[in-house]
C-alpha cells in the first residue's frame, strides 16, 4: 500500500493568539516520518511560515487536503495526519456531544471562515476510508481529546494507568477493555439501542457498565476505555492527542528538554515531542507503554495534560505500536 501524510502547523504569526512551536512540530514530524518510510513526494504540508513555501493553512486549504488524504485510499494504504495549532470548543449543533460542545480545529482564517468541527473532520477524513486502511493521527492542540469523533477513547491518566503498570512493571492482566459509555444517549433507551445497533454491538446493562466490553484482548475491568459515540468507521483509525477534552494543550518554550535526536529545537507542542522522543528511544514499544512513557514525560515536565488514545474500534493495547494494521 501507499504511505501518505498530511502535516499542518499553525503559529498564527502576528495575532494575539500567536503560538511558538507548531511549525517546528511539523518539521520534527516530517523528519520522523521520513525515517519510517514516508516519502517527501507523498507528504502534503500546510504551515503559516512563508519560508516553507507551502499553501497557507486556511479553512479551505485544510479541508481540501483532508480530501487529498482520504480520497482514493485503498485497502493496505498507510496514512498519517498531524495537526499542531489551536483547538477550541464550539456549540454542538447536531446533538452528538454529551457536553453540548463540538471540539474544533482553528484554521489561520478562522475569524472570517470559521473553525473545523470534529463532525467535519470525521466526515471528510475518517468516514471515507475503506476497510483495511490504517490512519494514525496526532492532534497537538487544546480540546483535542475527541477532535476526530472516534467511537473509542482511553485516557492515559495516573489513575487509569495504575493497574497496568504496578511499581513500574507492566501488568498485562490490567490492560483495559474498551467499554461503551459517555456520549451515548442514556436517557432515551430507544435511541441508545439504535446507536448500539449501528455499531453492531450488544447492550451491556442499562448504562453499559460491567467488565464485559466490546473486545480488546486485554483483561481487567475496563478502566478508562470508553465508547464515545455512534459513528461507524470502516478503516482502522488511531489518534493520539495531547490532552483530554476540557484541558488546554501546552506550547513548550524549548523542546530540547525532551531529549530527542537533533531537530529544529526551539518551541514545540508537548504531545508531538513527547511521542517522538519515546519512539526514538524505544522503537519496539507497545501502544500502552507508549502512552505511559508519554504520560510520565509530560508529568515530569510539569504539564497538566495527559495523553489520550482514540480509536475506530477496540484494539489490543498490549501489542507493538506500528504505522500498519493492528491486531484486534
Amino acid at each position: 500500500g501507499t504511505k501518505r501524510a498530511l502535516l499542518i502547523g499553525i503559529n498564527y504569526y502576528g495575532t494575539g493568539s500567536e503560538l511558538k512551536g507548531c511549525v517546528n512540530d511539523v518539521s520534527t514530524m516530517r523528519d520522523f516520518l521520513q525515517h519510517h518510510g514516508f516519502q517527501q513526494q507523498n507528504m502534503h504540508i500546510l504551515v503559516d511560515d512563508r519560508s516553507w513555501n507551502t499553501q497557507p493553512p486556511t479553512r479551505a486549504n485544510i479541508t481540501q487536503e483532508f480530501q487529498w488524504l482520504s480520497q482514493g485510499a485503498q485497502p493496505g494504504d498507510i496514512l498519517f495526519l498531524h495537526y499542531s495549532g489551536h483547538g477550541t470548543q464550539t456549540r454542538d449543533l447536531d446533538g452528538d456531544e454529551a457536553d453540548g460542545y463540538d471540539e474544533a480545529l482553528v484554521p489561520l482564517d478562522h475569524q472570517s471562515a470559521g473553525v473545523i468541527t470534529d463532525d467535519e473532520v470525521f466526515d471528510r477524513v475518517c468516514a471515507r476510508l475503506p476497510q483495511r486502511c490504517r490512519l494514525t493521527a496526532v492532534m497537538d492542540c487544546c480540546h483535542s481529546g475527541t477532535v476526530m469523533d472516534l467511537p473509542y477513547t482511553f485516557k492515559a491518566n495516573k489513575a487509569n494507568m495504575a493497574n497496568i503498570f504496578v511499581n513500574g512493571k507492566f501488568n498485562a492482566a490490567g490492560l483495559p477493555q474498551m467499554l461503551m459509555s459517555q456520549k451515548w444517549d442514556l436517557t432515551n433507551k430507544k435511541k441508545m439501542k439504535k446507536q448500539a445497533m449501528q455499531l453492531g454491538m450488544q447492550l451491556l446493562g442499562s448504562a453499559f457498565g460491567g467488565g464485559g466490553g466490546a473486545g480488546g484482548k486485554g483483561g481487567g475491568g475496563g478502566q478508562g476505555y470508553q465508547q464515545q459515540g455512534s459513528k461507524f468507521v470502516a478503516a482502522e483509525v488511531i489518534m493520539f492527542s495531547g490532552c483530554a477534552d476540557g484541558q488546554t494543550s501546552a506550547d513548550v518554550a524549548n523542546v530540547s528538554q525532551f531529549g530527542m535526536a537533533p531537530g529544529p529545537g526551539g518551541a514545540g507542542g508537548a504531545c508531538t515531542n513527547a511521542m517522538i522522543s519515546v519512539l526514538q528511544q524505544k522503537p519496539q514499544i507497545t501502544i500502552i507503554e507508549l502512552l505511559e512513557e508519554m504520560r510520565k514525560i509530560l508529568e515530569r515536565k510539569g504539564f497538566k495534560q495527559v495523553p489520550q488514545l482514540s480509536t475506530s474500534r477496540p484494539i489490543d493495547m498490549g501489542q507493538p505500536f506500528t504505522f500498519g494494521l493492528l491486531n484486534h
